[in-house]
């Protein structure tokens, strides 16, 4: 009874194994046959098509709870050896006797043993690479989080959300094409709201979400912003209860909330870095650039919707623009807030680097191990099940190993080649 126990945990656990390995593997073959593909060519250099941010971040938690796929996948394999263990403790084999060396088939012994002697080898060196890790550089490691958690709070706390609010109202909601700038100060102005012009970092927040929102640019692959755009928006749908004009500051007091990245309805799990575009350096125009946009837009407005607090916001637009250009030290503010935005998202895109340039020969190296093992113990399983059949119907009038055997010698070993052959090279060559 004790032995078909352990035959049975062994078979759930190998189950276990196949299914966290196929996982793994889905998501490298997923994301190279999307890559593949012509129209996604040129999204190549987004962090979040990467099978690399796939696997080791965005699925960290996915569907596992607490433990990520490499940790249930090292959990698995020690458990399995400790069974092994235990076997070999209480009966002298490993395979708890069920084949021996001295009788039966060497072949069909060795093919069991070296699948478990594989097992224990990579329960170990997975165990000491990830003690490895946590002790040594998991501390270092964790700033790609700590970067992140800054960026996405920076952003967070730098939109105009009275903009954005609009942007959505108009865009979203009445499914209109365009929304400017100067709709926007018009829309204040008529709402006796141009306070909001006399805070200077409030300018700064104007500049910045309408360059997220509105990217001057011709295809979707050439525009930084268009991932966190979408997730923005996606974010505020999700409320599912923004309404009418009459509840701005309600509404806009809903949208910080979703906002939140510790609330209930957190942003935590939207990364930022993974959804900007990092082709070049450039994470913003320059301060002088938005400015002086920003004035001529408003300047160069509809004469119908100048009313007179129209043009005493354009004129404040206009004056921040000189003290922009002539250094002034009342832009001080805006400036260092500038600052503060390139560097958070430069030292963010520098920090995934370093982690990808660290791990990416270890994933390609663990993939290609996952497409050995898979198939090894899809064969085990096979074996298993054969070999238990075997016990309740006679050789004769059911499926053998012998059968098995033959069949793998004749036709299986040939499809398993074909596939090795042509999935390695996707690995090794292919990595994304």
């Amino acid at each position: 009874m004790f032995l078909y126990g352990v035959l049975i945990i062994t078979f759930l656990l190998l189950v276990m194994l196949i299914h966290m390995s196929s996982f793994k593997l889905y998501i490298y073959f997923n994301t190279f046959m999307y890559l593949a593909k012509k129209e996604n060519y040129d999204k190549t250099n987004y962090i979040a098509n990467s099978s690399f941010f796939k696997y080791f971040y965005r699925n960290n938690q996915e569907a596992f709870g607490n433990l990520n796929i490499e940790q249930l996948l090292t959990l698995t394999m020690i458990l399995l050896s400790i069974i092994a263990y235990i076997g070999f403790v209480s009966t002298g084999h490993k395979n708890y006797g069920f084949l021996n060396y001295y009788y039966g088939d060497l072949i069909e012994y060795y093919f069991v043993n070296i699948f478990i002697n594989i097992i224990i080898t990579l329960a170990i060196i997975y165990t000491l690479i990830y003690t490895y890790w946590v002790v040594i550089e998991k501390g270092e490691d964790d700033k790609l989080e700590e970067n992140e958690v800054l960026l996405k709070t920076f952003i967070i706390d730098n939109l105009s959300y009275e903009y954005l609010y609009n942007y959505y109202n108009v865009i979203v909601l009445n499914k209109k094409s365009e929304y400017r700038i100067t709709d926007f100060v018009a829309y204040m102005a008529s709402k006796d709201r141009i306070d909001y012009f006399d805070k200077i970092d409030n300018i700064f927040k104007l500049c910045f979400t309408n360059e997220i929102l509105n990217e001057n640019k011709q295809k979707d692959y050439e525009k930084r912003y268009i991932y966190i755009k979408n997730g923005i928006i996606d974010k505020i749908r999700a409320i599912g209860d923004i309404n009418n004009d009459a509840t701005m500051d309600n509404n806009i007091k809903k949208i910080k909330e979703a906002f939140d990245i510790n609330g209930n309805n957190s942003f935590r799990d939207f990364y930022i870095i993974a959804n900007y575009n990092h082709n070049n350096n450039t994470i913003l125009p320059s301060l002088n650039n938005m400015i002086q946009e920003l004035s001529r837009n408003i300047s160069a407005g509809n004469v119908g919707s100048k009313n007179e607090k129209y043009k005493i916001i354009e004129n404040k637009l206009a004056k921040i623009s000189l003290d922009i250009t002539s250094k002034e030290k009342t832009v001080e503010a805006i400036e260092n807030l500038y600052e503060k935005c390139i560097s958070i998202f430069r030292n963010t895109i520098k920090t995934y680097k370093i982690v990808y340039d660290k791990y990416s020969a270890y994933y390609m190296g663990s993939l290609l191990l996952t497409n050995f093992i898979i198939i090894y113990a899809v064969l085990i399983i096979i074996y298993i099940i054969i070999k238990s059949a075997n016990q309740i119907v006679s050789f004769e009038e059911s499926y053998s190993i012998y059968n098995f055997r033959s069949d793998m010698l004749n036709y299986g070993s040939f499809i398993l080649i074909i596939y090795l052959f042509i999935s390695c090279p996707i690995i090794i060559f292919g990595f994304n």
